[in-house]
């Protein structure tokens, strides 16, 4: 990663924004103090009270944090979201996303109100929660899993990936389609990893299965004995398949 200058331009627009919200805030804030304290009989003010008021907001002033009674200290989500980082990374929902609708059905359950925001959930509080997660079950796995692999089953799925391209000295994100080949080990259905190829060519797929085996599984491939994926031409072939590639590779005929 790196850190560059300042964006004029994106501060601007979340300045504009946080005023907005700000103006919007104190505008709610002012209508429900003018109707609870109004006496019973009186006509209901008018929205042109409102904006006349909402006027006199200075444009330039920045919202301060003691505008709304926030207090970032002791209102943080403390507890352990195990379960909700495993459902994010099994339906594919993004952190914001899973946040928003983690945090809205706790204020419909009455968790969450107004006057106590202690239970709302953030979007990085997510992040973490699901690295941390993920590194708990593969420490878990490693410490149980010490049986030799001798069944490997792969399959092949095309994700949407984040990458850094650099161009002219200046690094730009891009999102780019990669194979990655899942690889799972059998028969106690354990997940070991995955690969990316560097091309949708059976020796390619081969050599990149090969290689992760090699050197992240202890043993390797030397007590396989069962291979097994999909029935495609490209995993299937005779002479060219990533069966026959893994085959010649290891020199030893499976299942």
């Amino acid at each position: 990663m790196c850190i560059g200058s300042l964006d004029l331009r994106e501060t601007k627009k979340l300045q504009a924004r946080a005023r907005r919200n700000a103006k919007q805030f104190l505008r709610g804030s002012k209508s429900i103090a003018s109707c609870s304290s109004q006496p019973d009989g009186d006509e209901p003010l008018s929205t042109s009270t409102f904006l006349e008021d909402d006027e006199a907001i200075d444009e330039d002033k920045e919202p301060k944090p003691d505008d709304y009674d926030y207090n970032p200290r002791s209102s943080q989500m403390q507890r352990k979201l195990t379960n909700t980082a495993l459902v994010t990374q099994k339906f594919g929902v993004s952190l914001q996303a899973m946040a928003a609708i983690a945090s809205s059905v706790l204020h419909d359950v009455g968790l969450v109100s107004e006057s106590d925001t202690s239970l709302v959930i953030d979007k990085n509080k997510i992040g973490r929660e699901r690295h941390r997660t993920m590194q708990e079950l593969q420490k878990q796995s490693s410490d149980i899993d010490n049986d030799h692999l001798i069944g490997l089953y792969f399959d092949e799925r095309r994700d949407k990936t984040l990458s850094r391209e650099s161009v002219n000295n200046k690094y730009y994100q891009r999102t780019i389609v990669e194979e990655h080949y899942s690889l799972v080990k059998e028969p106690v259905s354990r997940y070991i990893g995955h690969v990316t190829p560097a091309s949708g060519s059976s020796l390619a797929i081969a050599e990149s299965i090969y290689n992760y085996i090699t050197a992240e599984v202890p043993g390797g491939f030397n007590y396989i004995l069962v291979l097994g994926c999909d029935g495609t031409a490209v995993n299937t072939g005779v002479h060219k398949g990533v069966l026959r590639c893994l085959e010649l590779k290891t020199g030893k005929t499976v299942q």
